[in-house]
Parts: C-alpha cells; structure tokens; sequence
C-alpha cells in the first residue's frame, strides 16, 4: 500500500515511500555526493506497490489565512541576473531564446505540456507551480517558515515543481488540485500530471484530503504507477530527509 505517517515531530501527513538504503562508506560519500542541479544528496526514494493504492492517516485541508505574498516569487536564486522564472523559461524552451542584458530574452519557442500547442511570444507563458501555492497552504505550507516558503516559490532545482505553460490554461487551473482540474492535452496530460503532482507533494512533505486521495487511488491504478524518485527535503514538516542550505548559492554548469 501506499501510506501516510505522522511523527511526533512531523504533524503532517505525508506520503510514504520505501528509502534505498545507505549504510557504511556508501552513506558518507551519499552525504557529499551531490547532484549539481539540485543540490541534494543523490538518494532516492521509491513507491511501494504492494497491495491496495490507498493512502493512510490522511487530514482535511487547513483553511484559512492563505495570502500570496506568504510565497515571495521569481526571486534570483542562482545569483546569475535571472529570476527563478527566467531560468525556468530558458530550460524549458524548446528553441533557446537569446539572454541579453539584465537577463532580457529575446524570441524562443515554448511547447505548453497542458495542450500541446507552440508558444511563439514571451507574454503567452506563464510559470505554473504545479502544486498551486494555495494548494501547498492548505496541505502543511502554512506551518512553513518564511525561508521555506519562499523556497519553494522559487524552485527551479526539481523540474517538476514549477513548469512553463501557457496563460490561459494556468489561469484556468488556478489554485485547483488535481481532484478539480487536470490538463487538457499535450504531455501532461493523465498520467505524468499524477505521478508528478505526487513527487511535489512527497518532495515536500505534503498531505492529501479524502477528496484528492480517492481520485489519486483511481489514478494510480490507471496508470499502473509503482516507481516514483524524489527526495523529501528536512524542513517542511519533514525533520528527517536530509538537509538542504536554502541559502545556498548554487553554480550554474
């Protein structure tokens, strides 16, 4: 099955996975071995597919006291002149625009993984959290820190956190979870939408509601999903996953 633990010092649910084991020398050179994008150790974490899909201890949404000046945005984590969302349209542009002063893009092409359809002019995209900001108040943001938050406004170390998509379809999706909305075409559509809203929602911590957690079951056995690789970052609810610097300055290659 697919479960659900709190802690003593974790009050979130969270979705619980089977940690790859690392002992001895390989956990020292884990601790240090990172990846150069993320800045995390390189351990994973996998789905257990044993059993009926369902999801234990789950908690109702928290309502109340959501403001989106809580998750400051488009903030330059990498230190290079370019806001988290410009580094999202550079990586994820599939004819590079070209970077001027100041990181001014100039031109690039877009494929929108919500429909599909090309997107030729800068003002056409928008970049989406894949799980909506309000979304991740509701489901434990709002016991975060200001740093935490903030972090994850500005993720752009896990690709599946924020994506580019076009402007009309993220106004539309708004701040619905994946029980209320899911893409209507292009390449996330189904199934990579499921599976890549519950790596976000792992990778932090999250909790599911009763409503979300029987559209994921249904998914889940849809999609025939047993293997998901994510690291759950400490902090967010999450005290044991290994540490991450959210201050720490990370080098373009």
């Amino acid at each position: 099955s697919i479960t659900g633990e709190t802690t003593a010092e974790n009050k979130v649910p969270y979705l619980l996975f089977s940690k790859v084991e690392v002992t001895g020398d390989d956990l020292q050179d884990a601790q240090v071995q990172m990846d150069h994008e993320t800045q995390r150790p390189n351990v994973g974490f996998t789905l257990n597919p044993r059993g009926a899909t369902t999801f234990d201890k789950l908690t109702a949404d928290h309502i109340g006291g959501y403001q989106r000046a809580l998750f400051p945005t488009w903030k330059d984590v990498l230190h290079d002149g370019c806001t988290a969302r410009k580094e999202v349209l550079i990586q994820e542009a599939v004819v590079p625009p070209k970077i001027g002063s100041g990181c001014y893009l100039i031109g690039g092409e877009w494929i929108d993984p919500y429909s599909g359809k090309k997107l030729t002019q800068y003002n056409q995209v928008q970049i989406d959290h894949l799980v909506p900001l309000a979304e991740v108040w509701r489901s434990g943001g709002y016991s975060w820190t200001a740093a935490e938050r903030e972090y994850y406004a500005n993720d752009i170390y896990d690709p599946r956190t924020l994506i580019a998509v076009s402007g009309s379809l993220n106004e539309q999706k708004s701040d619905s979870d994946i029980a209320n909305w899911q893409p209507p075409g292009g390449y996330m559509a189904g199934c990579n939408y499921v599976k890549d809203w519950i790596a976000v929602k792992l990778r932090y911590s999250l909790s599911v509601d009763p409503v979300e957690n029987t559209y994921l079951q249904a998914q889940i056995k849809e999609c025939k999903i047993t293997d998901i690789k994510v690291t759950p970052l400490s902090g967010f609810g999450n005290p044991s996953a290994p540490k991450v610097n959210l201050k720490k300055k990370v080098v373009k290659k």
